[in-house]
């Protein structure tokens, strides 16, 4: 296959075919020892990781930085401002460029120009953009992708003459500088609307409906006031709270995840923006399942993440068909006998309220991994209204949370529009398919 045809499409002819070999030199980094404490400091020489690149196209500062010590002992270098970076594992064929001196890792590539360099940094990097969308084809095979220097050094690009190539990446550059800025607009309203959601949901499941009833005090910091026939109450008054146990996993279900059985296994990835995501990555059999009982979904229930990533987001899982617990979910069941005083939606809104929050947060602050165990959350306090009181409460919410999720989703919807619109401009213009009058 024609890689330049398959990257580029077809291009003009007096375009040059060349290699990012024949411009740069390209230069890897490494990692120094985490363990070794004096290799890291606050106020070091900026070192990036993957992390700091993704979906970043200036590096002003990152997340980890290196003490003299730590550069030394991996005898990395110190990059200058101008830099461009591209990653080599995970996020392949990302493009960043460094605005400040810095360090890298083992997986990113510096690209280093070489003397008498005849191409605009501007526009090799609106190609390595343009090649981003079909780098999968270089990569090496293995089950996780990843690129080498060899393979990067090796990659196609298209060379117009160098007026031509500051004048496309220029225009470019405007054009995208403007899309950049409607989308963060509509990010802005996500997180507008995302706010006032939140705010909607904890005044109504802490202060109910009705802004004229007597209130008296709930004792508890973070929930404020409270009308005066609403009660506070923990979770483990009410329901049943369990998780699959340690060595259930080792011994039983790590041993039995499959691809083609019957049962789903729900993990944290499952739970996203208050929603139950029906995308599973393993199953198990009924005969595994029935060894597993406690942790099997098979009623309504709260799902919450307990741990790691998304630790405190919660779902309702109301699904007809069994599926099984992973180890960092746990799961929330109203007691039979207590169905007729707290409703299930009811509590998923109160633990997705900020005074919920609050209090998981507490805890989370507490431990260096993101966890919440099952004591904590058998101890979290929550607003109990009257049945009839959390019925409205629902009604209400459901109608209100809809509405605003939909305004979020066509915001999402616009974002997406405007991403396909840039990428589809980068490559009309950077390719030669259209040209800069």
């Amino acid at each position: 296959m024609n890689d330049v045809n398959y990257i580029y499409g077809v291009v003009p002819d007096n375009w040059k075919k060349m290699k990012i070999k024949h411009f740069y030199e390209l230069y890897s980094g490494g990692t120094p020892l985490s363990s070794v404490d004096s290799n890291y400091a606050e106020e070091g020489v900026c070192f990036v990781n993957i992390s700091d690149m993704t979906n970043t196209e200036y590096i002003t500062d990152t997340t980890k930085k290196l003490t003299d010590k730590g550069i030394k002992n991996k005898n990395l270098k110190i990059l200058k401002s101008g830099t461009i970076l591209y990653s080599i594992y995970a996020s392949l064929g990302s493009v960043s460029e460094l605005k400040t001196k810095a360090t890298i890792s083992q997986a990113i590539l510096a690209l280093i120009p070489k003397m008498g360099i005849s191409i605009d940094k501007n526009y090799l990097k609106f190609l390595l953009m343009i090649a981003k969308e079909n780098i999968f084809y270089f990569s090496n095979g293995t089950t996780q992708s990843n690129l080498n220097a060899d393979i990067v050094n090796n990659l196609p690009l298209i060379i117009p003459e160098l007026n031509n190539q500051i004048r496309i990446s220029l225009y470019v550059g405007n054009k995208t500088l403007i899309i950049n800025k409607l989308i963060d607009n509509q990010k802005q309203q996500i997180e507008k609307l995302k706010e006032y959601k939140q705010s909607l949901i904890s005044e109504v499941v802490t202060k109910g409906l009705n802004p004229n009833v007597e209130f008296k005090d709930s004792n508890v910091k973070c929930i404020g006031l409270i009308p005066k026939n609403y009660d506070v109450s923990l979770i483990s008054r009410h329901t049943f709270v369990t998780k699959l146990a340690g060595f259930e996993f080792t011994e039983i279900l790590s041993k039995n995840i499959n691809e083609f059985d019957d049962i789903p296994i729900v993990r944290a990835q499952n739970i996203k923006n208050d929603k139950f995501i029906k995308d599973f990555t393993g199953y198990i059999n009924n005969d595994t399942a029935r060894k597993l009982v406690r942790s099997n979904l098979d009623k309504p229930c709260i799902l919450m993440t307990f741990i790691g990533a998304g630790v405190g987001e919660v779902a309702i899982f109301n699904e007809e068909k069994l599926h099984q617990l992973a180890p960092n979910v746990a799961k929330i069941e109203i007691l039979k006998s207590h169905e007729d005083r707290i409703s299930l939606r009811y509590l998923l809104y109160y633990l997705m309220s900020n005074a919920a929050n609050f209090e998981k947060d507490q805890y989370l602050k507490a431990t260096a991994q993101p966890n919440i165990s099952m004591t904590i959350i058998r101890g979290l306090r929550f607003v109990l209204p009257p049945i009839d009181d959390q019925n409205k409460i629902i009604k209400y919410l459901d109608n209100k949370v809809l509405r605003l999720d939909e305004l979020i989703e066509l915001k999402n919807k616009k974002i997406d529009e405007l991403y396909n619109y840039k990428k589809s401009l980068i490559y009309e213009y950077v390719t030669g398919k259209k040209e800069v009058s």
